[in-house]
């Protein structure tokens, strides 16, 4: 069990260390490993420099990891390959590993139904000016203090509040909170000028504590619904990394996942511009129409509206989804890393809806009955196969 730990623990370090780096070479690597002082990963890293190649089950275990990691150099990879590969295997020790043990038949799969991983529940984090983290998960008394003037309230459910930020003069710098929800993670939020804000797992709002001038802008990344307070005077504005959505007074969902590739947004009442980095207008949208934002361009569609904010009456709403943009969603949902054992895998479709306080195994279970898939879980690992 101990060995176990340390290995697990060692890898989580390296992942991050992975994560940071634009560049890196062996030597570094080594060095750090050694300041560490962690003995079995410069083992095992010793072990790796005589490797000039990766054997055909390393290197198909370091095929289904890979998707995972954000390595911001390709020469870094190709350098690395061979030394990580084996030492990331036991970051996920039950998934792809466990993936291999499982076709050569040494492990016994894990039945869905004797796993259960929670779904999210309502947490987050309050990020303020000066980098100091409130966490909102935790209930107790109120928190009450003041920044620049603004008086912050905090009550024991977690809802902030403002106060006095009107009365803030007009030349005074603008001052920045960020709500941050993880993974598994959901949270509701009002915003200084009345605005409501629903935020979804893995997203992130950053806003002004009061607003001033003649607009109202918030940074999202990740998705959002809006509810925003009628001001026809101070147009709102969510700005996003390539575009932005202006609107008076209205309630629209914002769907920007980096990994999804696109930015959806979806209009329920009042009406809403979509404006590039520039400035200049992209498309206009009215009630049940929904932008398709990609690659600069923007496609316009019909929809059902309460299709595409399920999320916000807590279901999941998949209409004939590809099986890895599902699990795209599950992932932060869950807090979840997913394996597929075959690359075709990821192009099965399903449709339903399922709710989202269902265990994960629950849902795996239904998308078995409709679809030729598998879900076996081991700990956060989830491998999906063929049946």
């Amino acid at each position: 069990m101990e060995e176990k730990t340390s290995t697990n623990s060692g890898s989580k370090w390296l992942k991050a260390f992975l994560d940071r780096e634009e560049s890196l070479d062996m030597k570094a690597l080594a060095d750090e490993l050694r300041e560490r002082g962690d003995d079995e990963l410069v083992q095992k890293f010793q072990r790796l420099r005589g490797m000039e190649d990766l054997s055909p089950d390393e290197q198909k275990i370091w095929g289904n990891i890979q998707s995972r990691l954000k390595f911001k150099s390709r020469r870094f990879v190709r350098n690395l390959l061979k030394y990580a590969a084996m030492i990331m295997i036991p970051l996920c020790v039950g998934g792809a590993l466990w993936l291999l043990q499982k076709e050569r038949g040494n492990v016994q799969p894990v039945s869905v139904a004797s796993t259960s991983i929670a779904p999210g529940q309502h947490k987050a984090y309050l990020l303020l000016s000066n980098k100091v983290q409130m966490d909102l998960s935790r209930k107790g008394a109120d928190t009450l203090f003041v920044e620049r003037g603004v008086q912050v309230r905090i009550d024991s459910s977690g809802k902030i509040s403002y106060q006095d930020a009107e009365r803030q003069p007009a030349n005074k710098e603008l001052v920045y909170h960020t709500m941050v929800v993880p993974k598994a993670g959901e949270y509701f939020l009002e915003l200084p000028d009345g605005t409501k804000v629903w935020l979804n797992s893995f997203s992130e709002l950053k806003f002004p504590i009061n607003f001033r001038g003649g607009e109202r802008k918030v940074y999202l990344k990740g998705e959002a619904y809006f509810e925003v307070a009628k001001d026809a005077s101070k147009p709102f504005y969510v700005m996003l990394d390539d575009m932005a959505v202006k609107v008076l007074g209205t309630s629209f969902n914002v769907n920007a996942y980096r990994d999804r590739g696109n930015v959806l947004t979806t209009l329920v009442t009042g009406k809403i511009e979509i404006l590039d980095t520039l400035g200049k207008s992209l498309a206009v949208l009215n009630p049940s129409e929904q932008a398709d934002f990609s690659n600069s361009k923007v496609d316009v569609t019909r929809v059902n509206v309460d299709n595409c904010i399920s999320w916000r009456e807590g279901k999941f709403y998949f209409e004939a989804m590809r099986l890895e943009d599902i699990m795209l969603q599950l992932q932060r949902w869950y807090d979840i890393e997913v394996f597929f054992a075959s690359e075709n895998l990821k192009n099965k479709t399903f449709t339903g809806v399922v709710r989202r306080d269902l265990v994960a195994g629950e849902i795996f279970s239904i998308i078995e009955k409709t679809t030729r898939v598998k879900f076996e879980e081991n700990g956060k690992c989830v491998i999906i196969s063929y049946q």
